[in-house]
């Protein structure tokens, strides 16, 4: 399994890396994440912050999340 990217998204997550812990679900302020199959996926790209935030990527214990 490759990386986990929204389209036209500077989002994604290395699946091979995520484990499933759900941090970033928590600290995202706007909702945009969930946990699917043990791997953290983009719920709701509309509402994701991309690149001004970041704090799904900071908080990653890890380091699975690019937001960039």
């Amino acid at each position: 399994m490759g990386v986990t990217s929204v389209p036209e998204s500077v989002w994604s997550v290395d699946p091979t890396k995520c484990t499933g812990c759900g941090d970033c679900v928590v600290i995202c302020p706007v909702g945009a994440l969930t946990v699917k199959e043990k791997v953290a996926t983009m719920a709701d790209e509309a509402s994701c912050c991309q690149e001004s935030c970041r704090i799904c990527e900071r908080q990653c214990p890890e380091d699975a999340i690019k937001a960039y």
